[in-house]
């Protein structure tokens, strides 16, 4: 299937607000919107099972779930995101701009991740034996009301984050702008981390058998209130 310019806006749902894809579809998406959906988990896109849907220049904005992934949920599939906008999303729980889980392997490519919020992974949280890859993406303004304010990554859960750019993302706990947990990993090249903030690892916080790899990166005016301004290792 194939959707270009459309607008889903205030449908709700269980899973799925706006849509879900689910079994073995694989629909390409141009242009879409997906504004103000609700559901409990993935209030605007529920990608199931296996599902590979490819997103292009798509916007996610205003979204709302209850617990898990307010922009969207990826449940055991590949999705690719290209130029798509993650707005103001909110989830209860985790999440708020994407929530991953059970070995997904989201692909992100130039996308834009501001203002959202979640307990935990405001921005985007990847969660049991994930594996992420993110290039020339951009966080600013993701708000957590525990840990990682713009990405999370635990429970053996690995990152590839490329050309990537963290500013001015927060936490109230822990990873103010990326929070690594329990044998979660990350190759990290060429990413700049500004103006983020959290109690503890103000940038990047890593704890529990986490060994991220960083390289040609930038850490500019980050804050902690206790440990590690820029990075917490434990």
């Amino acid at each position: 299937a194939t959707f270009n310019s459309c607008v889903f806006r205030q449908n709700s749902a269980d899973r799925g607000g706006g849509m879900n894809c689910t079994g073995w579809s694989s629909p390409v998406m141009t242009g879409c919107t997906f504004d103000e959906n609700a559901a409990d988990d993935g209030g605007g896109l529920c990608i199931d099972m296996t599902s590979q849907p490819n997103l292009i220049d798509c916007e996610f904005s205003g979204n709302t779930a209850v617990s898990e992934g307010a922009g969207v949920f990826n449940d055991q599939c590949d999705s690719t995101f290209t130029d798509c906008l993650f707005t103001a999303n909110a989830a209860g729980e985790r999440g708020g701009g994407m929530f991953s889980f059970v070995e997904s392997s989201p692909v992100l490519n130039g996308c834009l991740f501001t203002d959202n919020t979640a307990d935990e992974g405001a921005g985007m949280y990847n969660y049991y034996h994930c594996t992420a890859e993110l290039y020339e993406c951009t966080f600013i303004g993701n708000m957590a009301g525990s840990i990682g304010g713009g990405l999370a990554s635990t429970d053996v859960s690995d990152t590839l984050i490329d050309h990537c750019t963290f500013i001015n993302n927060s936490a109230v706990d822990r990873g103010g702008a990326i929070w690594y947990y329990f044998h979660s990993n990350g190759i990290l090249d060429y990413c700049i981390f500004k103006e983020n903030s959290a109690s503890s690892g103000g940038a990047i916080c890593c704890v529990y058998n986490c060994s991220p790899a960083v390289e040609h990166s930038q850490f500019l005016h980050n804050s902690a209130e206790t440990l590690g301004g820029a990075v917490f290792s434990d």
